[in-house]
């Protein structure tokens, strides 16, 4: 058989299917400069360690709660099973865009920020929503949130992750518990503003909950041995989030002008 025909059978034969998704793109800050100051070897172990211990986590159960669309909630039990892909200082993670998931997959990510942190790893992200081709056996990764995801990831200037426009779509976000987000014009490189929707994941939340400590203290610590401006960036994102944590027990006077509304409903109680 010609190769050509060959070929052809083979295209016929492949059928590359989109699923929705929950995604989240990380990137590990000053990766190349961190590779070139202290070695690719002791690099490569700590990297190592990160993705074996944190990124490689085996499905969790969890308890959750989703909407019945009328303003009530009732409680839910599933297993969340979180694939990951990893390209040298890039990392994949997602689920699929289900009800029930959306709260449990953005409370993974604030933990696996946390964890990369407390190793000295300082990450940048962003969560997407929408359709893609997530295929592991053959390494094929495309569609839309990866595209939006990178495109948020790049723009930060900071240590932090950013709902991209995706995410920010009503039935995902009344999902998600609000300790999990905070309202926070994002930092981003000059030209950029108009990019990022000012909703940002409150990993700092999480932090405290895990080391019993304010991340302001591993911050001021790295940026003592490497100063720089995205460091103090995420010191003023979480001292402003300390200030913040209760925004939506708020009265509604509080959320006049602001994007992020919290909004009582009729079976709320008092």
């Amino acid at each position: 058989m010609p190769a050509n025909t060959q070929q052809t059978a083979e295209d016929q034969t492949y059928a590359p299917k989109k699923i929705p998704i929950i995604f989240g793109f990380f990137d590990v800050l000053a990766f190349s400069k961190r590779v070139d100051t202290e070695g690719p070897e002791r690099i490569a172990t700590i990297y190592h360690q990160l993705i074996e211990t944190t990124v490689k986590k085996e499905a969790s159960r969890c308890l959750g709660t989703v909407s019945d669309g009328t303003g009530a909630r009732y409680p839910i039990l599933f297993s969340l099973d979180v694939q990951t892909a990893y390209f040298s200082d890039t990392i994949f993670m997602w689920v699929p865009l289900e009800r029930g998931f959306a709260d449990a997959f953005v409370s993974h990510c604030a933990t696996f920020v946390c964890e990369a942190l407390a190793m000295g790893i300082p990450l940048r992200g962003a969560i997407a929503l929408g359709e893609a081709v997530m295929e592991r056996d053959t390494g094929t990764y495309i569609g839309m949130p990866i595209v939006e995801g990178a495109l948020c990831e790049n723009i930060q200037e900071w240590l932090g992750v950013a709902f991209a426009p995706s995410a920010t779509w009503p039935p995902f976000m009344a999902e998600v518990n609000p300790n999990l987000f905070m309202e926070y014009d994002i930092p981003v490189k000059p030209g950029e503003e108009t990019k990022l929707p000012p909703v940002a994941l409150d990993w700092t939340s999480r932090w405290e909950e895990l080391f019993r400590t304010p991340a302001t203290t591993k911050l001021i610590e790295l940026d003592a041995s490497s100063p720089h401006q995205k460091l103090k960036n995420s010191i003023a994102y979480v001292e402003y989030c300390i200030q913040h944590r209760d925004w939506h027990k708020q009265p509604p006077e509080y959320f006049e002008g602001k994007r992020l509304k919290m909004m009582k409903q009729p079976n709320d109680t008092p």
